[in-house]
């Protein structure tokens, strides 16, 4: 089963990588997949938060985010979230 999930993964990982850069990139999974990320943040990160990147995906993705999200929508969702959690 487990090798199923990994043969998916890397196929899904080479659609991505056709969809978006053209063509499936040599290496691993391990290599390519920050490739294709960095490919995909990149842009975002440049027009949205002025190059400014944070050291790790999550990161990054939260940073390019949180600079779309309307002021009012993000405070609205962080009273929310206090509401339910404490």
């Amino acid at each position: 089963m487990r090798e199923r999930i990994v043969k998916a993964g890397h196929a899904l990982l080479t659609l991505k990588e056709i969809e978006h850069l053209g063509a499936a990139q040599p290496g691993g999974a391990i290599e390519r997949l920050p490739r294709l990320l960095d490919h995909l943040l990149r842009p975002l990160e440049q027009e949205w938060v002025g190059g400014r990147r944070e050291p790790d995906t999550a990161g990054r993705v939260e940073r390019t985010a949180r600079s779309r999200t309307p002021p009012t929508l993000e405070r609205k969702a962080e009273r929310l979230f206090a509401a339910e959690h404490g």
